[in-house]
């Protein structure tokens, strides 16, 4: 059976796929630095020409990767590039303006800022003249194909990626191209199109055979086996697995030596060959310290603790996992930091419930389970931020089922609301959290009306499913249990139905514009409208993640919440309609479903009012709040709820977009409205144009700032 931990072994593999992905972190400090220094010198000898601007922009790019491992900060990446663009300048040399614009989009691509490094790594291609700078313009197109990878647009990546493979084939630079294949078939990888992945990755082997080049025909073995994983290939898999262990044992490449040991655990991990699996796991990660590749031993951590929870050998696991936590925070590695926390949270669960037959738990198993809530609760707090629904809805899986165990049945709902909601996201990312929650409380009062005639059985059928616990497969705990809870939840609260039918209307009520709520009670349906003349207005805090870190992980949804409910508070004074949060996101409009003629005015007087509140907050708070940005513009939009079962009552159309642009180009502490906006209030509000400023898929758009 296949590890349950997919996503993981999804980012092991990628990271198979795009071998040169993590470069930067394959070097040491001391090697990092010895390349700074060599650079540094070629440029004290260098005259002020193109060679020095090629230079400026190596450097630049250098320490835009390296950054992040405490060499020397970003800014100094950005003003080794700004030399290369004013030198060229100066000189007038069209190519020197393609390398400095490439230096500034490495570094935003560094900075996980993808829209800026494909705005510039597509000003650079503008100076790139026919047949001149192949190296250079292959490079740009390398660049732009990570930025859009990044993004998730795996389309206009393989585009890009394919051009830059078209120069290297015309340069005969076979290196390149063999990288560049394992690109292409990782973007195919990222669409699940396996066919398209094997097609160019066996390219690479035909490639490195033609060329002699043994260590790309091993390292796209390691890769053939790793897309043969993700479609449950395990016999293929295993061929190339073995294949790439023989392949490293000749060329006696350590790197590849190591990936190999670990994709040997994996699959004797999935055969559930235990102690095989560790001895391979333990050997890569010999290598992996020797090499000195952080990375590398964090993935290796998971894959071995992961396989020991599944061995039942709990202890040696959460020694893994505290390993892989540790090493985390060392590395800055946030995203695996929230996946320890998570596996802790795992491990003290499951260790728990093995151990014992519900119902009946020892005080130690009950202990175990309340420790595993916090790690849970960490981790939530990162893949909220990331908005990673696959980790969100299966964390909060979990952790209805400790608060279940626990008797915590409201919590235990909660949660369940949630992962409800996350999970839907899978399919449906706009899904409405309010109304998901609004749909498992009509299931539950349904089940409700079924349950009640039976319930004198009910008890003897929940103690015989909870006899079964015992058997069943980590997966399918969560269901069973959750559905026991419920059960139990509905039979202690039977005498409620009356009132908790009425809670529902209410939500309902809050959830909805009223109109909307009564025609959806009344035909079961609504029809979307169109509304001519509204505003809308978004928000977002500035450097959220960072004050998050500041303010950790409770006082960050602490603060959130208040923020939260002074916004409501204003909207609903002025009549505004909220639409949803998103993230540390805020969404209103004005105008519908009832039209209103001072909408705009009264969008950009709650504008000044949230800008005040947060203004003040800050004060009292300083860093323990956030700064605010805020964008309004004014047009058409349609409104409406979509669906029949899942809904949301939403807004769509190009002013929201433009909305949002408005709010990105925004300041801190600053209100930003469009051209439109401003001609409706320009005689009740002083404004400052700010001429017209590029926005995303927009072009230059007229800007204006609202004073206080």
């Amino acid at each position: 059976m296949k590890n349950v931990f997919l996503a993981i072994l999804h980012v092991i593999i990628l990271g198979m796929i795009i071998p040169n992905a993590c470069y930067a972190k394959s070097q040491t400090r001391e090697q990092a630095l010895s390349t700074i220094d060599s650079l540094k010198s070629k440029l004290s000898q260098s005259k002020e020409d193109m060679s020095t601007v090629s230079l400026y922009a190596e450097l630049s790019m250098i320490y835009a990767m390296k950054h992040k491992f405490g060499i020397i900060s970003i800014d100094t990446a950005k003003l080794y590039a700004k030399k290369a663009i004013e030198l060229a300048e100066r000189k007038n040399r069209s190519a020197g303006l393609a390398y400095g614009y490439k230096a500034i989009a490495n570094i935003y691509l560094s900075l996980d800022k993808n829209d800026s490094a494909i705005y510039y790594g597509k000003k650079a291609i503008e100076y790139i003249k026919d047949n001149e700078g192949l190296p250079n313009q292959q490079s740009i197109y390398y660049t732009l194909g990570g930025a859009y990878i990044n993004s998730d647009e795996f389309a206009e990546s393989r585009k890009y990626y394919l051009k830059a493979l078209a120069i290297a084939e015309k340069r005969d630079d076979n290196m390149a191209q063999m990288d560049l294949l394992n690109r292409v078939a990782g973007t195919y990888l990222n669409e699940n199109k396996f066919e398209a992945a094997l097609e160019y990755a066996f390219k690479t082997v035909r490639l490195g055979l033609e060329t002699n080049n043994e260590d790309k025909v091993v390292l796209a073995y390691y890769n053939i086996s790793g897309i043969y994983s993700q479609i449950d290939d395990l016999e293929k898999e295993k061929v190339y697995a073995l294949k790439t262990l023989e392949g490293t044992l000749k060329s006696g490449s350590k790197p590849l030596l190591m990936r190999a040991y670990e994709s040997l655990g994996d699959i004797l991990g999935n055969e559930k060959k235990t102690d095989s699996a560790i001895y391979y796991y333990e050997k890569a990660l010999d290598l992996a310290r020797e090499l000195q590749r952080n990375d590398a031993m964090l993935t290796i951590y998971s894959s071995l603790g992961i396989v020991l929870m599944n061995d039942s050998q709990f202890e040696r696991a959460l020694n893994i996992f505290e390993k892989l936590l540790n090493e985390s925070r060392q590395a800055g590695e946030d995203y695996y930091e929230a996946w320890a926390n998570r596996l802790i949270g795992m491990a003290y669960l499951h260790q728990s419930t093995e151990n014992s037959a519900n119902p009946g738990l020892s005080n130690n198993d009950k202990q175990n389970i309340r420790k595993s809530i916090p790690y849970f609760n960490k981790s939530l707090i990162y893949f909220e931020e990331i908005k990673d629904n696959y980790s969100l809805s299966i964390t909060y899986e979990q952790l209805s089922q400790a608060y279940y165990i626990l008797g915590d049945y409201k919590q235990a709902y909660s949660s369940y609301v949630k992962f409800k909601t996350h999970s839907d996201s899978l399919t449906s990312v706009e899904q409405s959290k309010a109304i998901a929650e609004l749909e498992a409380k009509a299931n539950y009062d349904r089940k409700y009306i079924a349950d009640s005639i039976q319930n004198a059985e009910a008890q003897k059928i929940v103690e015989l499913k909870l006899q079964r616990q015992r058997t069943m497969t980590y997966s399918g705990i969560g269901a069973a249990i959750l559905l026991l809870a419920f059960s139990i939840f509905i039979f202690r609260n039977n005498k409620k139905l009356g009132i908790e039918k009425e809670k529902s209307e209410t939500l309902l009520h809050n959830i909805l514009p009223e109109e909307i709520a009564d025609e959806l009670k009344d035909r079961g349906a609504t029809t979307a409208q169109h509304f001519d003349q509204v505003t809308v207005l978004f928000t977002d805090f500035v450097n959220f993640t960072t004050a998050g870190e500041r303010m950790g992980s409770q006082g960050l949804v602490e603060e959130l919440h208040e923020c939260f409910k002074a916004f409501d508070e204003i909207m609903e004074k002025y009549g505004i309609e909220k639409i949803k949060t998103i993230g540390d996101a805020y969404l209103a409009v004005c105008g519908l479903p009832t039209s209103d003629e001072q909408h705009a005015e009264k969008i950009v007087t709650a504008a000044q009012e949230i800008r005040a509140f947060m203004l003040q907050r800050r004060e009292q708070l300083g860093d323990k709040t956030f700064e605010v940005r805020i964008g309004v513009h004014s047009g058409s939009v349609v409104a409406g709820i979509v669906g029949v079962k899942k809904f949301a009552y939403d807004i769509w159309g190009d002013t929201v977009n433009t909305a949002a642009r408005m709010e990105q180009n925004s300041e801190a502490g600053k209100i930003n409205i469009s051209q439109t906006t401003y001609e409706l209030v320009q005689n009740k509000f002083t404004c400052t144009y700010r001429g017209e400023l590029e926005a995303k898929n927009k072009g230059k758009l007229k800007m204006y700032f609202v004073e206080v």
